[in-house]
């Protein structure tokens, strides 16, 4: 077992800007396709899981995000996250630590849910900064 996210989050402006703050991994905000009961890699880690840059399923980090909905199929999000290396070892399963932090993650990405011809879709444009 390990600790997947333990996070604070706080929404204003009737729920267009949501600010989360903890320990998390980005597909709790960042890169996600679908909702998603399984916690593995390739299946739930959205297009970038191998990036070997960042971690998903069950892997945590600290961060910081903030997500605002332009309208309400459009959603600007980014965020700082702490790069670590060493989250993936099982003595950080459970660990507040930051040792072995390599640096931060600046993920900003643009989000749009439209639905097309009835059926609805999920697009992401980001760029990470490390």
């Amino acid at each position: 077992t390990r600790l997947g996210w333990l996070t604070f989050a706080r929404s204003f402006d009737d729920r267009r800007l949501t600010w989360r703050i903890g320990m998390m991994n980005k597909v709790q905000t960042f890169d996600q396709i679908i909702p998603c009961d399984f916690q593995l890699l390739t299946q739930c880690g959205g297009k970038s899981a191998n990036s070997l840059t960042w971690n998903t399923w069950n892997i945590h980090t600290w961060g910081t995000t903030l997500e605002y909905k332009l309208t309400p199929t459009v959603t600007l999000k980014g965020g700082v996250m702490e790069q670590n290396p060493q989250a993936t070892a099982r003595s950080h399963a459970w660990s507040w630590s930051t040792k072995g932090s390599k640096g931060i993650l600046l993920p900003m990405e643009i989000e749009t849910r439209p639905l097309i011809n009835g059926l609805p879709g999920a697009y992401n444009l980001g760029v990470v900064w490390t």
